[in-house]
């Protein structure tokens, strides 16, 4: 019996001397891989945005082939409403119009540079374990670099990196819950079957082109009349993550999605002669201008720090048409 328990001690103590020698970044990294790869389907609570008031309870599925579907749960509201993804195109279902709406997936900023900007914005360590919805999950915490910038709190599956939950600590304040699992099953095969990507009957497929999507603000110039605005440098680590063309001309709009790893912010620009409608949601905004363009700032940041943000892009020269 000794012969066979010394072996299995030493086989367990490499594989947790290789867990802990891998840093918290590289954890962040195959958690965000799972994703592709995890056959799993869970039961999950998730805030809107760090200001929301109400979580949206959810039915989260994954084939581990790089498809998913959520489903809303709660509120009743919303209920049967869900989006799903194959990886080439994006579907989303609306019950209440009896509608699916189908368009391309459009291309994100590879997971390699954001775990990079991760690295060049928040200071990670390691913060236990902790029990969630009957898994053992690995607990790291990310501070900000940058003062009164939102860090993150994760849990991620011992066993497969999948991300079980996902937390803001705030210093003096409550602690804010972004995701949460309350039931986890998963599968040790891919599951092709898992998600049905048809149209449900009596349901009305409509497909949508995708927006137009330009990797810099340089090149967004070409679809609006307008001189785009474009800052040298953002403050708190942010990074351009893409530019969206929401509609074109002397009329149009870019939504420039910026990103330092973990927190998000749009800020939309268009000509100071038009006035478009602008919904921030649930987030918290800045605006600003100057004889170029508007911009309106939107995320999970504080206003203050907004309006920096928004300041950078007032206070940037053009880059007017070739």
């Amino acid at each position: 019996m000794i012969s066979l328990v010394r072996p299995i001690l030493l086989c367990l103590g490499l594989l947790a001397a290789a867990s802990y020698a891998q840093t918290p970044y590289d954890h962040l990294k195959k958690s965000m891989d799972a994703r592709d790869s995890t056959a799993v389907v869970l039961i999950q609570s998730q805030l809107p945005s760090l200001h929301a008031k109400d979580a949206v309870v959810m039915k989260v599925e994954y084939n581990g082939l790089g498809g998913w579907r959520r489903s809303v749960l709660q509120p009743l509201r919303l209920q049967g409403t869900s989006s799903m993804s194959d990886g080439k195109f994006m579907t989303m279902v609306i019950p209440g119009d009896k509608a699916v709406f189908r368009m391309p997936v459009m291309d994100t900023q590879s997971r390699a540079r954001r775990i990079e900007l991760v690295r060049q914005n928040f200071k990670a360590m390691r913060d236990g374990s902790t029990p969630i919805a009957g898994r053992t999950a690995l607990r790291f915490t990310f501070f900000s670099r940058w003062r009164g910038i939102p860090g993150r709190r994760i849990a991620l599956d011992t066993e497969t990196h999948f991300m079980l939950r996902s937390e803001v600590p705030q210093p003096g304040k409550k602690l804010v819950r972004l995701l949460d699992t309350m039931n986890a099953e998963f599968f040790a095969n891919p599951l092709p079957t898992l998600i049905d990507f048809g149209v449900p009957s009596g349901y009305k497929l409509q497909m949508q082109a995708a927006r137009i999507r330009a990797n810099s603000l340089q090149l967004a110039r070409r679809h609006v009349n307008f001189d785009v605005v474009s800052p040298e440098k953002l403050p708190f680590g942010l990074e351009i993550e893409s530019v969206e063309v929401i509609s074109g001309g002397s009329k149009g709009v870019l939504a420039i999605r910026l990103t330092d790893g973990f927190n998000s912010v749009v800020v939309y620009q268009w000509a100071p002669t038009t006035q478009p409608t602008i919904v921030g949601g649930e987030n918290r905004t800045a605006a600003g201008e100057n004889e170029r363009a508007k911009f309106l700032a939107a995320g999970d940041l504080e206003v203050t720090d907004l309006a920096k943000i928004v300041d950078a892009f007032v206070k940037a020269p053009g880059t007017k048409q070739d």
